[in-house]
């Protein structure tokens, strides 16, 4: 073959060969830009699931690998962390981190694949639940080299898990421990499940319950109703009834229940199944039979009675009914009366004084409420309200029967007033006593000084820096003479007005005057302590005769025993000021503790006891300072307890 031949040939062989070069770029090129397509592709998907994968190197040979969701699910940056199966733990909880790893580790030996939830924190304190599946990679000698899964936040699927399962416990302690029957029944009337209280009002155990129908137990003529109402459920034509009839225990007994139904239905509206309340309202029915029977009855006695009587309805209370006797006492007609609200027409108090009434009753389990009534002339009268329900035609009232004390209240604060200023001059002696005790050592000092003076006149010595000095050592004592007739002039002078001030500041007042005589004469330490921030509200020399009172008893009955101690403690207690009292006298007999705080009952009749301090401490401490002070006795001696509303 000629030169020129072969040549010709390598040409055409070389241009051949250089479009395919041109075709397999070309190919390339579009090879790698699907697989952008797809790896793009694959991060939408990934972010749309939540679903991240990762691979993790078990010879330390290789790094690890994790695509761009499990950056996001672990809180990471993609583009500053270089992912490790080290930062990976660092991820996880703390509480879980160990079950983890440990669940990792148990994959890598006995090859078992990995399925753990575990949480997530990340960096910047958010936590989040996750899901992991994965498997070990093997070498052909069978030696792990690398571990292959995925990653999901499964957060908001725990979420609703939690709220099923804390809605399921709440269904399920509603109708275990229900004070009324339930039960579950399927479309043919057939009892799927029934509670406690269906069993105990039928008489028939759960299993029993199970094999029968709503008709078993109904009464014969109750069951068309019953039936009517289903078959209203099935047409869509109503979505609950409610129907009282009579109902036949397993002994052959009747009782009046109410009976409420309520289908169950599924997301899609389909339904389920229905659920029956069952109420004994047996006397009930009893209670509204004997109660129309004396309706009229009642009616008679009530218009014509001269007692003061309302009826007021229990949800709003507005008047429904008055007798003659209200219309004339209040001053308006009984149609004017009718048209009013018992609280906000009649009541003169505020709704925060109604309340603190009604909490003072119940503490006191009285029967009545003390209130102050506005008559139609604007005159305020004091009254005694009290209070009965009653239910007429299926509508709850209170029956309110109101008696005027607007005189007998006059009477009781004159006396309170009375008994007050006698409990104070009760204590004059012993405060002046306290008082000339406190001013014998500053008039002795006067004495020293004033004869002092006189000695350095005599003697030439007196100049005036002595003469300034005796002079300031007088005035001080004069100030704490002027001091203590100030604390004594004040205790007797009656407060005007309710102020807020500092409960221990207060009891240390006490202290000052009395805590130098109850140590020399009655060999009797007081000790104060707690947090002087403390405050309330109420009449300061009011309380300060109650800590005087609580003072004295609690001398009286350590004097038995010749010595001993107070100790006072002021605290702050559930909202509460707290201020106590123990000593370690001999303490207050069991039989007469009860009683310790009524008007003119005493437990020292052998010491001259009068019976009023502790009455009046009681009035005090409950009336005017709304709170409440009580006794008990502990092992070394009493201790009494006040509780106040604390200031801040």
């Amino acid at each position: 073959m000629s030169m020129a031949i072969i040549f010709i040939f390598f040409l055409l062989e070389y241009k051949k060969n250089f479009c395919t070069i041109e075709e397999l770029e070309m190919a390339n090129d579009n090879a790698i830009n699907k697989q952008n397509v797809l790896h793009d592709n694959e991060t939408q998907a990934e972010q749309i699931a939540h679903l991240g994968n990762w691979e993790w190197d078990l010879t330390g040979q290789n790094l690890d690998k994790w695509s761009n969701e499990i950056f996001h699910l672990l809180g990471l940056n993609p583009n500053t962390t270089q992912p490790s199966h080290a930062i990976f733990q660092q991820r996880i909880h703390p509480a879980d981190r160990e079950q983890v790893i440990t669940t990792l580790e148990q994959s890598i030996k006995n090859g078992k694949p990995v399925n753990v939830d575990f949480r997530a924190q990340h960096p910047d304190g958010r936590v989040c639940c996750l899901h992991i599946c994965a498997t070990v990679q093997y070498d052909d000698k069978q030696q792990p080299i690398k571990m292959l899964g995925i990653m999901q936040n499964i957060t908001e699927r725990k979420q609703v898990e939690d709220a099923l399962r804390r809605n399921e416990a709440r269904f399920k302690a509603i109708f275990d421990h229900a004070g009324v029957g339930i039960v579950l029944v399927d479309a043919e009337g057939r009892m799927l499940q029934a509670n406690a209280r269906w069993s105990e009002m039928t008489g028939y155990s759960a299993e029993e319950l199970t094999q029968m129908t709503l008709a078993d137990f109904t009464h014969p003529e109750e069951m068309p109703a019953i039936r009517e109402h289903f078959d209203k459920f099935v047409m869509g034509d109503i979505s609950s009834f409610q129907l009282d009839g009579t109902y036949i225990r397993k002994d052959g007994s009747i009782f009046v229940g109410q009976l409420l139904v309520t289908p169950v239905c599924d997301a899609g509206g389909v339904f389920q199944k229905d659920v029956g309340v069952l109420i004994d309202i047996t006397q009930r029915k009893e209670a509204e039979a004997q109660l129309r029977k004396r309706e009229e009855h009642y009616r008679k006695l009530f218009v014509n009675n001269k007692a003061v009587q309302l009826l007021v309805d229990c949800s709003n209370f507005k008047i429904i009914d008055v007798n003659n006797a209200a219309a004339k006492y209040y001053g308006y007609s009984i149609n004017e009366l009718k048209s009013k609200n018992f609280f906000s027409d009649i009541s003169a108090l505020s709704d925060e004084e109604r309340a603190q009434e009604v909490l003072r009753a119940n503490a006191e389990k009285r029967d009545y409420f003390n209130f102050k009534h506005r008559l139609a002339n604007g005159e305020l009268r004091n009254v005694e309200v009290y209070r009965g329900e009653l239910e007429i035609a299926e509508r709850r009232l209170f029956h309110l029967i109101v008696q005027d004390v607007t005189q007998r209240k006059k009477a009781e604060m004159e006396n309170k007033r009375l008994l007050t200023q006698q409990s104070k001059l009760a204590a004059m002696g012993e405060m002046l006593g306290a008082i000339a005790h406190q001013w014998r050592q500053p008039l002795h000092v006067l004495g020293l000084v004033i004869g002092g003076i006189k000695s350095a006149y005599h003697s030439g010595k007196l100049d005036n820096q002595s003469l300034n000095r005796a002079v300031e050592l007088a005035k001080k004592q004069i100030e704490f003479m002027d001091k203590t007739t100030n604390n004594f002039k004040n205790f007797l002078a009656p407060d005007q007005n309710k102020v807020t001030f500092s409960a221990m500041a207060a009891i240390e007042d006490m202290i000052d005057l009395f805590g130098t005589l109850y140590a020399e004469h009655h060999n009797i330490n007081i000790h104060i302590e707690g947090d002087k921030a403390v405050k309330i509200r109420g009449y300061p020399n009011e309380f300060r005769q109650v800590i005087l009172n609580i003072l004295d008893n609690a001398k009286d009955a350590i004097k038995v025993q010749g010595k001993g101690y107070i100790h006072i403690n002021v605290s702050v207690a559930d909202g509460q000021a707290k201020i106590t009292f123990c000593d370690n006298g001999c303490g207050i007999p069991e039989d007469k503790l009860k009683r310790i705080f009524e008007a003119h009952y005493t437990t020292k009749s052998e010491q001259g006891g009068s019976g009023i301090g502790l009455y009046m401490s009681k009035g005090i401490i409950e009336n005017t300072m709304n709170g409440q002070i009580f006794a008990e006795n502990t092992g070394e001696g009493a201790m009494f307890t006040m509780l106040l509303e604390a200031k801040f």
